[in-house]
């Protein structure tokens, strides 16, 4: 019965997915795009997991699930400064970026280096597999990023609510929703609930807010539909400049 739960969430993170696709506009932030990609990988990660017979496939499962565990906050993140309309400087978006490459790096080495996971064990238990595992260092360091990129999410849409008055209300609200329901999951997960794992729940909560959040977009950002005409009329002129303005 858990591993229905996993499956059903996995076709439901497939399902809003094709939905993104139909809904798709040239003008979407990438950021968008890149967290309707990555959820489904995880919640394939949930159900390849609660299947697993062996170590070998439970391990590699985990790897699967630490995708969106490693880069979804960060995508989070980034679609917040930039709906907020924030500026995050280059050298910052990259730094973040690289470490959250790092950490998925250590999370690859499950099974190989004890750095992130120190001792791992395999059982299943009422029909679903178990993962035994005591956390390394680098386990450690994985929280205080995900805590930092969350609380850096937090800040810049509560600074946009009260500062930014050019950006609806409703898209912020919307934006702050889906940051708190995948924290609250991920404490849920990790000090009260083993099984069913609320966290895929949230990814699903995610892609609910950020179809809401990009119909509302669709609706409210008019320059691309300005853009848009100018082009095709045909008789406007356009300077494109790179990060050096070359």
């Amino acid at each position: 019965m858990i591993a229905l739960y996993y499956d059903i969430l996995f076709l439901c993170s497939i399902i809003f997915l094709i939905l993104y696709v139909f809904m798709w506009h040239k003008h979407f932030d990438i950021t968008f795009t890149v967290v309707f990609l990555l959820i489904p990988f995880s919640c394939l990660g949930y159900a390849m997991y609660a299947h697993a017979e062996s170590i070998g496939e439970a391990v590699a499962a985990t790897k699967l699930i630490y995708i969106g565990g490693s880069f979804l906050q960060y995508f989070l993140m980034l679609s917040v400064f930039n709906l907020c309309k924030l500026e995050l400087r280059r050298i910052v978006r990259k730094s973040l970026f690289l470490l959250c490459m790092i950490l998925y790096g250590w999370v690859l080495s499950i099974g190989s280096l004890p750095l992130f996971y120190k001792e791992i064990s395999f059982h299943r238990e009422d029909g679903i597999s178990v993962l035994e595992r005591s956390y390394g260092i680098m386990h450690t360091l994985f929280y205080i990023v995900l805590g930092t990129l969350f609380l850096i999410s937090v800040l810049a849409i509560i600074y946009s609510y009260f500062k930014k008055l050019q950006v609806s209300r409703k898209i912020i609200r919307q934006l702050f929703l889906p940051n708190v329901v995948a924290i609250f999951c991920y404490i849920l997960a990790h000090s009260i609930i083993r099984q069913p794992d609320p966290i895929p729940f949230a990814y699903i909560f995610a892609e609910i807010s950020y179809l809401l959040i990009a119909h509302r977009v669709t609706l409210y950002d008019i320059s691309d539909t300005v853009i848009d005409s100018l082009v095709q009329n045909g008789n406007t002129g356009f300077i494109s400049f790179d990060f050096k303005l070359r």
